[in-house]
């Protein structure tokens, strides 16, 4: 993939957990909230938009995941996040993880920043402020029906928004089962 591929994201959302779940939550509620980011296309229902489309994903069986995706922090450390999205945008994902875990994802030119190498290297990896990562540029507006996905610091994580989701599974499918490129 590179810079010109009409996959690349634009706007990705960024994923908080919640410490405990949310009373009277439903879906992905119960375990997240997404951080503010200001930005006017979260007004035009990028997100229930998104989180439809990945819902249909389930139904359809085209979802897949929790996949690992794996990368090097700049100082070499192997690090790794958990994928949830169709066969299509893996590599997409995989491409926006290494961006920046090598503090270059200025270069993919993004809505926001997503503070994923943050995480990665936080001091106190437990008390990060963002688990997830979600391409929402899925619906009308900003860009026509781009594809859906997320990645997560952790696979718990990722096997909690698949519950979110309806899946009725935790694992849909592994990564040795995946086709690569």
């Amino acid at each position: 993939m590179d810079l010109k591929d009409p996959r690349k994201p634009w706007l990705i959302q960024r994923v908080q957990a919640r410490e405990t779940p949310r009373p009277n939550g439903k879906g992905v509620d119960l375990h997240f909230s997404m951080d503010y980011m200001g930005s006017s296309e979260f007004e035009y229902g990028a997100l229930p938009n998104s989180l439809k489309e990945m819902r249909r994903m389930v139904v359809d069986g085209k979802l897949l995941g929790p996949v690992q995706i794996k990368g090097n922090l700049p100082d070499g450390t192997s690090v790794a996040c958990w994928y949830l999205g169709t066969q299509e945008y893996l590599e997409v994902a995989e491409f926006l993880f290494q961006k920046a875990l090598k503090d270059a994802e200025h270069e993919l030119r993004l809505k926001e920043r997503t503070g994923i190498l943050h995480t990665y290297t936080a001091k106190d990896p437990e008390h990060h402020s963002f688990v997830g990562w979600w391409c929402v540029d899925f619906g009308d507006r900003p860009r026509p029906n781009k594809g859906t996905w997320a990645i997560f610091h952790k696979k718990e994580d990722a096997k909690n928004w698949l519950k979110g989701l309806g899946s009725g599974s935790t694992e849909i499918v592994q990564s040795s089962k995946l086709q690569r490129g």
